[in-house]
């Protein structure tokens, strides 16, 4: 087993992005991020979608992460091997982070 270094889209870890309600008068905050998943265990974290929506706070579940799965990229050098490191997403042209990976 080797470690190298890859590089990912930062909106495969955290992402965040505003989504309106189907009224237009409320905007609600969508995030993609690291989700505790048990307090009494020091790293368990899992990644996750939450909406600041009351449907989301009663239900777990709400149309607005919807719309923030359609807007995130999530582009990781898997999917579309590069060469070299890029400064800017190819999938968005937003900000990318190295991390390490075992092949």
């Amino acid at each position: 087993m080797d470690i190298r270094t890859a590089q990912i889209c930062k909106s495969v870890v955290n992402f965040e992005i505003e989504v309106k309600s189907s009224s237009g008068k409320e905007t609600y905050k969508v995030i993609y991020g690291r989700v505790p998943q048990n307090l009494k265990l020091t790293y368990a974290y899992e990644y996750g979608w939450s909406c600041t929506c009351k449907g989301f706070t009663y239900h777990g579940k709400c149309k607005h992460i919807e719309v923030g799965k359609q807007s995130r990229c999530g582009w990781n050098e898997e999917c579309s091997p590069t060469f070299g490191y890029e400064e800017k997403c190819p999938g968005c042209g937003g900000p990318m982070e190295s991390i390490q990976v075992s092949v």
